[in-house]
């Protein structure tokens, strides 16, 4: 609850997720700020409440708990302004989503691409990620082609970026900066993103290009930043915000889109003709939901598979 005394001055709320997936027994924390007419902030009193506490309850600090199955909102009000949260709770996911959360995070299972070429950014059965609570800032060269197909990548990598913030529940924020460093090298707590005319004299293993992580932990599970470097004829629409999002933030393994319904269904896509121009310019709502339900958890980066299976996330 925000210290009060302006609450005629409450023009708007607005709150830092508009809709939350998560299981019985979870929680997320969604904070508020109170706007005056102008747009700025006005130290207000919220108060929140649930439109359904047999589904999900919140306190005073906006903390909401999962308690059973349904549909509930969460309304977050100060001064007669108020704004929402859609909340779904479920009783534990289905085996599909088990195994999509399996494969995206942790590069195994039944869902991962029939080739094997899972893409992870480090070994499988670990999850990889930024630790929670950060903030990255995403750095895009402006020298980087806009590609044959006409999408400019830097506006795709920015439009895509809110959908990091949904599906971590807030759990990782991003910022969105250019240079005119033709190849910038990140720092900690950076992603960097660039083409070039030859990925492999970078490093990277393949010729259209790959994603650099560095680490904090010995064990490679902990991302401290990532740089991905493209080929200058990839067109951005098939591959950047995959590379970009998908490993370079999220760090993702490929799913197998033939499994899940094409390519169209996630960001993930991988196997055969998994860079046909289909896969979305922003995480998918599947992809969305299963993040949601591991950053729902307690769960923190380096988990194992043995902790996702003992929190619901992934079949025995």
């Amino acid at each position: 609850m925000d210290p009060g005394g302006n609450d005629s001055q409450v023009a708007q709320i607005q709150v830092s997720l508009g809709t939350v997936s998560m299981l019985v027994g979870g929680q997320i924390t969604v904070t508020a700020t109170a706007l005056d007419g102008s747009g700025g902030t006005v130290a207000a009193t919220i108060t929140w409440s649930s439109s359904d506490d047999g589904v999900a309850t919140v306190n005073a600090s906006g903390t909401i708990q999962g308690v059973g199955e349904g549909s509930a909102t969460i309304t977050a009000s100060a001064g007669g302004a108020s704004a929402t949260v859609a909340v779904s709770v479920t009783a534990e996911l289905t085996d599909f989503m088990k195994d999509y959360v399996e494969a995206i995070f942790l590069g195994s299972g039944p869902l991962i691409p029939q080739d094997g070429f899972t893409a992870c950014v480090t070994n499988p059965g670990r999850w990889t990620a930024f630790p929670r609570g950060t903030t990255l800032e995403v750095l895009a060269s402006t020298t980087m082609d806009t590609g044959s197909d006409g999408a400019d990548t830097k506006a795709l990598v920015e439009a895509a970026l809110s959908t990091v913030t949904e599906a971590t529940l807030g759990e990782i924020t991003t910022t969105f900066a250019t240079t005119t460093d033709p190849d910038p090298m990140p720092t900690a707590g950076q992603i960097t993103t660039t083409d070039h005319p030859d990925p492999q004299s970078t490093g990277c293993a393949f010729e259209r290009g790959c994603v650099h992580v560095t680490w904090t932990d010995a064990e490679f599970t902990i991302m401290e930043s990532s740089r991905t470097v493209l080929k200058e004829d990839i067109q951005p629409g098939d591959a950047f915000v995959h590379d970009v999002i998908g490993h370079g933030i999220m760090g993702m393994c490929h799913i197998d889109q033939e499994l899940v319904g094409g390519n169209e269904m996630t960001l993930m896509a991988g196997g055969p003709g998994a860079f046909t121009g289909f896969i979305p310019d922003e995480l998918s709502p599947l992809d969305i939901q299963a993040a949601q339900a591991v950053y729902g958890t307690d769960l923190e980066p380096g988990a194992t598979r043995a902790d996702f299976v003992a929190r619901g996330l992934v079949r025995p």
